[in-house]
């Protein structure tokens, strides 16, 4: 599996890179928990969620094969659609590093997590990430195929974005940014995505890379007032095809802002090929922890080095090497 796919490659958001002006003394992690310590963090934690699968998988005695819970008091208020089939849990080493781990499963046209049940508040700005494997290419069968569908008024009357395997579509339908989908069937590969309604704003990589870049998606009316939100993550196809096709998700993030920690082996962030968010516990100015999760989730071969986005995504070029003897070594 190339490390290009299979973890985030450098993530550059503009031509020339700018770089946040936090300043970072220390960091190590301790019982599985990181701790970073400095100044320049920003007073408010930006992550609303958080689902690595594992731990539902773990806290519910779940099994492979066992249906995604929903409601409530669950991580997703809808995982399936009457026109397809519902996700599952799978357990087994088709997982980023190939360990043997949990991550969801869904087969056929519409393999699809609902909305997430979030935990803070959500606004006109949004950030997500997640990792997506196809057991086959998202276009093999034709038809407009969404990764993802924003929308800002549960009823679907106000404003809805959604980006497909052939393009991003915004507004009231009339803005259109044809892309093909870049990424690796049969591989993992990290989906970035982010919307600022306030700026018109919509913005998707693949593996690092820049996809859609659109700087004219305005809000509908009828949707001023309303957050936006995840309507549905996944893979869903609105015709007939894609009957034996598998769709896996895991590690799926979001948050208010661009504003996140990301854990890399390289020193620099120029130079970085292999990285991962992290999901924070606290955030402070002066102090951030965080649960690194290292598991067999994911892979880091050297030293680990700390970056921290801000709320425009600019990110520290110099990595803050973290203080961890007890790390574990995942090529082995």
């Amino acid at each position: 599996m190339r490390a290009r796919s299979l973890i985030s490659a450098a993530f550059f958001l503009f031509p020339m890179v700018a770089y946040s002006q936090a300043v970072i003394t220390s960091a190590s992690i301790s019982d599985n928990v990181l701790t970073i310590e400095g100044n320049g963090f920003g007073s408010d934690s930006p992550m609303v969620f958080w689902d690595d699968t594992k731990n539902s998988f773990t806290f519910t005695s779940a099994n492979s094969g066992d249906l995604v819970g929903t409601g409530a008091d669950e991580k997703w208020n809808i995982a399936d659609s009457p026109w397809g089939n519902p996700m599952e849990y799978a357990h087994n080493n088709l997982t980023k590093v190939g360990k043997t781990d949990a991550y969801y499963r869904g087969v056929g046209k519409k393999a699809i997590l609902g909305s997430p049940n979030i935990d803070g508040s959500l606004d006109q700005k949004m950030y997500v990430s997640w990792w997506y494997r196809p057991s086959m290419s998202p276009s093999a069968e034709g038809g407009s195929n969404k990764f993802i569908r924003i929308w800002d008024k549960p009823d679907g009357t106000g404003t809805r974005i959604s980006w497909t395997q052939m393009h991003l579509t915004c507004g009231d339908g009339s803005v259109v940014s044809w892309k093909d989908w870049s990424g690796a069937p049969g591989e993992w590969n990290r989906h970035e995505f982010y919307v600022d309604t306030t700026n018109n704003t919509v913005q998707v990589w693949v593996n690092g890379k820049s996809l859609h870049n659109l700087s004219n998606c305005p809000k509908i009316a009828s949707g001023i007032g309303h957050p936006v939100f995840v309507q549905l993550i996944g893979f869903d196809h609105g015709s007939s095809s894609y009957g034996s096709m598998e769709t896996h998700l895991d590690d799926i993030y979001i948050g208010n802002t661009k504003k996140r920690i990301e854990l890399s082996n390289e020193a620099t962030w120029s130079s970085t090929t292999v990285s991962e968010p992290v999901p924070i516990t606290s955030w402070s100015d002066t102090v951030i922890t965080a649960a690194p999760y290292m598991t067999s989730k994911v892979r880091f071969s050297k030293d680990l080095y700390i970056y921290i986005f801000d709320d425009n995504g600019n990110v520290n070029e110099n990595g803050h090497k973290i203080n961890c003897l007890y790390c574990p070594n995942y090529e082995s």
